[in-house]
């Protein structure tokens, strides 16, 4: 993880950024008015073998944690990019904690033994 002093960098409302950094848990920006983001891209291969109802469910995908945790957490979202233009849901197990991602599933219009999907992860909230 690295601090980086970026001087004359403004977030998007006029607010300094104060720190910036990554580790293999994903990306993060401090604000100094307090606000935090935090982002990951993850490639993960799961199959989609359970049927649940007219889709297929794939096993648990385990809560991540954030980079950097958060003192306020105010926006939590996992989204998920499915292969050759299938259609495929995130299913959220649980909530997010001020520590991780909430542990999801996906959901899937075909069944597949293994398939790789890109997840998105992002968490707004304060640092301070």
């Amino acid at each position: 993880m690295s601090d980086v002093s970026l001087q004359g960098s403004f977030g998007q409302d006029g607010a300094p950024i104060v720190e910036s950094g990554s580790n293999a848990n994903g990306s993060y920006i401090k604000y100094a008015d307090g606000t935090m983001v935090c982002v990951k891209r993850e490639v993960i291969n799961l199959a989609t073998n359970t049927a649940q109802g007219a889709l297929y469910r794939s096993a648990d995908v385990t809560a991540r944690s954030y980079p950097v945790a958060f003192t306020e957490l105010q926006y939590s979202n996992v989204s998920v990019e499915c292969p050759n233009n299938l259609y495929g849901w995130v299913a959220s197990i649980g909530e997010s904690t001020l520590t991780s991602w909430q542990a999801v599933a996906v959901l899937d219009t075909a069944t597949a033994t293994a398939r790789d999907y890109n997840f998105n992860f992002l968490a707004i909230g304060r640092w301070k």
